[in-house]
């Protein structure tokens, strides 16, 4: 049953709880703060609501299930669920909202960066500048560039949008085709092979769901011209991890990665010695900006929950069945 207004009491770390009365002017009694590495059952209790602001939120999130078996809203910071007791979740959490699209703008400035990056041929550069030589490479231009972006949700349009401001080509790839700014077509998800025939590279901005597992495999790869870059700030699990080393290894394919089939990745993983692999530590997104943002939609949120008002990147009923189709995927592969 839901909760009266002056009965909603959101439980928060110290620091956020700081945060949230100073910057936001959020009622220091509508908060129920705790400190340490998780929350004691007494805080837990005294809540209806909690924030989900934890370097392991899946551990605090299976803290609190264990403690309270009801609640009337959590907010997770991440975009994706898959790190999360979702089974659980879905039937003890009444609204769930995320971080969704607070991170667009770093993850296309980092999409554009490993373009730039492949086009000017800096790493060729710099590896020859480092072995004493003056390298006169011809270089490419990004306008007039195909590049096809499979995922147009809140991250893809928005690196659509920058891309298109460079004069790039974008081609979409989407389960619905709509038009989309920045995108000059978007086509269906059954044309993905053809289009990529003409790609000078593939960008891939999808979740984990069981019908985004294993997309790209070794014949969607082989249909890409010679040079061309792979660039994933999606989910690992949308490629498939021996297909794409052996294309990078061989030196027929490059690729630029923000997320990993092993996170961290292991020292003695050969990803660490190809040449034509742009890498980063899955955390493109974190910027200044992006901190703030993610602590300005859960001050919304909040603000929405204790007033009893529309909240911002609700989860909706179809995203709870792709990611517990996507538990049940897991389950069944292991």
């Amino acid at each position: 049953m839901a909760q009266t207004a002056s009965s909603r009491r959101v439980l928060v770390p110290e620091k956020l709880a700081r945060t949230l009365i100073g910057e936001f002017a959020i009622p220091a009694e509508a908060l129920v703060p705790w400190a340490g590495e998780l929350p004691p059952a007494e805080a837990i209790q005294q809540a209806t609501a909690a924030i989900l602001w934890h370097r392991n939120p899946g551990q605090l999130c299976r803290h609190l299930l264990q403690h309270k078996r009801r609640w009337e809203w959590m907010h997770s910071l991440w975009t994706g669920m898959e790190h999360l007791p979702v089974s659980e979740l879905h039937r003890a959490v009444r609204v769930l909202t995320t971080g969704k699209g607070t991170g667009a703008l770093p993850l296309a400035e980092w999409v554009l960066l490993a373009l730039l990056w492949h086009g000017k041929r800096v790493q060729e550069i710099l590896e020859g500048f480092q072995r004493g030589q003056w390298p006169s490479l011809e270089l490419a231009e990004l306008e007039k560039t195909t590049v096809v972006l499979v995922g147009l949700g809140a991250v893809g349009r928005r690196i659509a949008r920058l891309l298109a401001a460079c004069g790039v080509r974008v081609v979409g790839v989407a389960r619905r085709v709509r038009r989309t700014p920045g995108c000059a077509q978007v086509v269906p998800l059954s044309e993905l092979q053809s289009v990529c025939r003409q790609a000078r590279a593939l960008v891939l901005v999808l979740p984990a769901t069981p019908s985004t597992a294993g997309l790209v495999d070794a014949k969607l790869l082989s249909v890409l011209p010679d040079g061309a870059l792979v660039v994933n700030v999606g989910r690992a699990v949308v490629v498939d991890e021996q297909a794409l080393w052996a294309e990078v290894a061989s030196g027929r394919l490059w690729a630029a990665l923000d997320v990993w089939w092993t996170e961290p990745l292991p020292a003695e993983s050969p990803w660490r010695h190809v040449a034509q692999l742009l890498p980063s530590p899955h955390n493109a997104y974190r910027t200044t900006g992006a901190v703030k943002r993610h602590a300005q939609r859960v001050a919304a949120n909040l603000q929405a929950y204790l007033q009893g008002t529309r909240m911002q990147a609700v989860v909706s009923a179809r995203e709870w069945r792709e990611i517990l189709a996507w538990e049940a995927y897991e389950g069944s592969s292991v």
